[in-house]
């Protein structure tokens, strides 16, 4: 069994996740902005929270989905490859 084929849930339950969380967070901004100014009307509350929405479920799948990804490329996976690393690195600087 491949990692794919074992872990095919999460990704959906992650976008699920972000999109209801992003919701709740673009609900919570909108009522700020609504508390700071009631003559708003509902074309322009709705217009705030479809845009926080999107900008929220954007922003939690770039942190949860796509960011650690993005990490775990970047940080060296044992003590031996930081050693290399850090050798070569030393190795390459002018003497």
């Amino acid at each position: 069994m491949t990692q794919d084929e074992k872990s095919g849930w999460r990704s959906p339950v992650l976008r699920v996740g972000a999109a209801m969380q992003a919701m709740l967070y673009a609900v919570v901004v909108t009522l700020i902005v609504w508390r700071f100014n009631p003559t708003l009307g509902f074309g322009a509350l709705f217009l705030i929270v479809a845009v926080f929405s999107v900008a929220f479920y954007f922003l939690w799948i770039w942190v949860f989905v796509e960011r650690p990804a993005e990490l775990a490329k970047k940080l060296p996976l044992s003590g031996k490859e930081l050693r290399r690393k850090r050798q070569e690195f030393y190795d390459s600087l002018p003497k």
